[in-house]
């Protein structure tokens, strides 16, 4: 027997490529897990169910943050729960990182604007005139109560005069 360089025993090896043929099956079943919650995200958009929507599009990203579309998608939910500002971030964050999705950041981008446009016409039409418009009506209100107390007098019935008898004798 020579003395050449000592092989790995052979527990040893297949130790490692089992490590390997696990390592390579998770991540292809994380793989597929990720893209099962992406569409999942998809479904959930479509049916109007945005709550779970935002959570399956979150667990995508979870498996993997370069998922844009279950990006796009966690903005879209996002938004339509109200959170625009958030939504907004999220898209502006999508350009960035994925120029290929420009395009349809953008345009969800300015339709959230124009819905967040509306909703604060909406707002100032509803508080328009709101301080001045109660302040004066409230004065009048008090003006008239006043005018009213002033105007009621009380009588007084001097105690010397008879007072009218019902009875007849």
């Amino acid at each position: 027997m020579g003395m050449g360089s000592p092989s790995p025993p052979p527990s040893a090896a297949s130790s490692s490529s089992a490590a390997d043929a696990k390592a390579k099956e998770k991540t292809e079943v994380d793989d597929i897990i990720e893209k099962i919650y992406a569409n999942m995200s998809a479904c959930h958009l479509k049916n109007k169910n945005w709550k779970r929507a935002l959570e399956t599009a979150d667990k995508a990203l979870a498996k993997n943050e370069s998922n844009y579309k279950a990006m796009f998608r966690k903005a879209k939910a996002q938004a339509e729960l109200g959170y625009i500002e958030r939504a907004v971030k999220l898209l502006e964050e999508l350009k960035t990182k994925s120029p290929a999705d420009a395009a349809l950041a953008d345009a969800e981008l300015s339709r959230l604007r124009a819905i967040d446009r509306e909703r604060e016409r909406a707002n100032n039409k509803k508080l328009k005139g709101f301080l001045t418009r109660d302040k004066g009506d409230k004065k009048t209100e008090t003006e008239e109560v006043i005018e009213h107390i002033q105007s009621a007098r009380i009588e007084e019935v001097p105690d010397d005069e008879p007072v009218a008898s019902t009875s007849s004798a």
